[in-house]
């Protein structure tokens, strides 16, 4: 190999495995996340990796249910009033 080539492919090793350990170091910050259990607040303390894959995975369910919810609606005002719909029959009121 070249060394151009040779000097290329150390850098972008050494640019990986600094971006690596970067993510390593960023993802041990700690962080907490709220849940409201029974009317009160639940603090939750977790590395920010955790917080940021359940956020991730959430999201993903979330669009799951809404397109699930939305019955495969292309038309965004029938999509609007079949999720209001959904909602108006699932969620019900805290007594």
């Amino acid at each position: 190999m070249r060394s151009s080539v040779k000097r290329f492919l150390l850098g972008a090793t050494a640019g990986a495995t600094g971006v690596v350990l970067l993510a390593l170091l960023v993802g041990q910050i700690p962080t907490t996340g709220l849940e409201g259990v029974d009317g009160r607040m639940v603090v939750h303390r977790m590395p920010l990796w955790e917080k940021a894959a359940k956020f991730y995975i959430r999201h993903r369910e979330f669009r799951q249910r809404a397109e699930e919810a939305a019955g495969g609606e292309a038309d965004p005002q029938r999509r609007v009033l079949r999720l209001m719909e959904w909602t108006r029959n699932v969620v019900k009121p805290i007594s």
